[in-house]
């Protein structure tokens, strides 16, 4: 398939008929799929990259004219340089990282009795978030707005979840809901665990604080 294709399908997959369609009918290697996450992540990378070199112009223009200290110019300089660096190692670290979720999640399918592949799941997954992170990256760019826009694509992003592992899987609704929540679920968790040992901690410190006080009272 040609990359223009590629990138036509990723925003096609994003309509609820087309990726029931695709679904039902589009197959793949782990390579198709590792090269869809590349070409979305080329274009984060780009947009990543231009805020980098918008940032350093805009630096380097106000160096010059004397409103900035050169410190302030090194450590931009120092900030795009990383940009750039996290720009072009990206597209590697996008592969790496959806193969560890797909591998993760085709575990907890498997278990609650699913029958895909994890290269189909892997595969299916690739066109739309492809297309999710090349919009989000795109409505970043526009401040408060973009931030909804991108929340927003995030809960429709547990829809298609929840479309591609109900039918690569072949799982009832029940079950499916089930293995989009589960992640959720753990995080909220996590998040609650920590809460709870942190006021812990700190509930600890006010008492051996008081308990001192005392003592030397």
């Amino acid at each position: 398939m040609k990359v223009l294709q590629r990138y036509e399908q990723m925003f096609r997959s994003l309509a609820p008929e087309n990726l029931k369609a695709q679904l039902k009918r589009t197959k793949g290697t782990l390579g198709d799929g590792a090269i869809n996450i590349i070409l979305a992540s080329i274009i984060s990378s780009i947009i990543l990259l231009g805020m980098g070199v918008f940032q350093m112009a805009i630096v380097g223009t106000t160096s010059m004219v004397g409103d900035a200290p050169f410190e302030t110019a090194l450590i931009s300089g120092m900030s795009s340089t990383l940009i750039i660096l996290i720009a072009i190692i990206s597209p590697i670290l996008m592969v790496i990282s959806s193969l560890i979720v797909t591998g993760v999640m085709w575990a907890v399918a498997k278990l609650l009795g699913g029958k895909g592949t994890f290269t189909q799941q892997f595969f299916q997954f690739s066109y739309p978030m492809g297309g999710i992170v090349i919009i989000s990256s795109v409505v970043g760019l526009v401040p408060c707005i973009g931030d909804l826009i991108s929340i927003a694509l995030s809960l429709y992003s547990l829809y298609i979840a929840f479309e591609i592992y109900r039918s690569v899987h072949k799982l009832d609704d029940a079950r499916a809901i089930l293995l989009v929540a589960l992640p959720i679920i753990l995080f909220i968790l996590a998040i609650i665990l920590i809460v709870v040992l942190f006021a812990g901690v700190i509930a600890s410190i006010i008492a051996g604080g008081a308990a001192s006080g005392a003592y030397y009272s």
